[in-house]
């Protein structure tokens, strides 16, 4: 081979390994990059919540109150991504029932046709003590639509009374927590959802199993040392 040839050869290998590696690096990155907005420009992964702890505060609480940890989702129940992401919170929830607890709000989007009445049966689940087993059968379910109905999904729940349950989700009437909710969302600069809020800090791309884990740990080490 004459040597232009085997130079031209060595520049090609160099260039497709350099686009392997940059491709790599894009995706690979760890969670607390900045990563890609809307527009190309890079956004931070975390952005403060200036009112965070109101959120803690309100919404549907799943796991103790005393947990080291606790995240806010804003979610809807129709959302794939939701449901993918409620695969890792139960990893995390399983691993440390302690301290690890999450605090669901609300956030249907308008283009999801069963959202709102989904986030209005989970309201429903709650006024009967049950709102953790609806977050885990709406999810469980989500894919079984739409040969189960939401009425259906709750009572999967177990709902005491299955009667006062069915009026509920199928009254018609706008339910103020949910719009509130929603309303929330919208002034924290939720895009979609999942929304993950932890300390203060909504992500742009959302804390994975080992990220969350990490976190109950170092929580956990923290409240030991105080």
């Amino acid at each position: 081979m004459h040597w232009r040839d085997a130079a031209v050869d060595v520049a090609a290998i160099a260039t497709a390994a350099c686009a392997v590696l940059v491709t790599s690096a894009f995706f690979l990155r760890p969670s607390w990059l900045p990563v890609p907005g809307r527009n190309g420009a890079f956004e931070q992964a975390e952005t403060p919540v200036s009112n965070w702890q109101d959120l803690l505060g309100s919404g549907f609480r799943i796991g103790p109150k005393t947990a080291a940890l606790t995240l806010i989702e804003f979610g809807d129940f129709q959302c794939p991504f939701c449901r993918k992401y409620a695969l890792t919170l139960d990893s995390v929830r399983t691993e440390h029932p302690e301290d690890f607890a999450i605090v669901f709000h609300n956030f249907p989007l308008s283009y999801h046709e069963l959202a709102y009445t989904l986030a209005k049966a989970g309201v429903c689940a709650a006024r009967q003590g049950r709102f953790e087993a609806y977050y885990d059968a709406a999810y469980r379910h989500q894919l079984d639509r739409p040969t189960l109905t939401p009425v259906d999904i709750g009572l999967a729940a177990g709902m005491p009374d299955t009667a006062s349950y069915r009026a509920c989700v199928r009254d018609t009437t706008p339910v103020p927590a949910i719009d509130r909710d929603i309303a929330r969302a919208r002034a924290i600069g939720a895009g979609g959802t999942p929304t993950i809020i932890v300390d203060g800090m909504r992500y742009a791309r959302n804390p994975s199993a080992s990220d969350l884990e990490a976190m109950v740990r170092e929580h956990v080490r923290s409240q030991a040392h105080r």
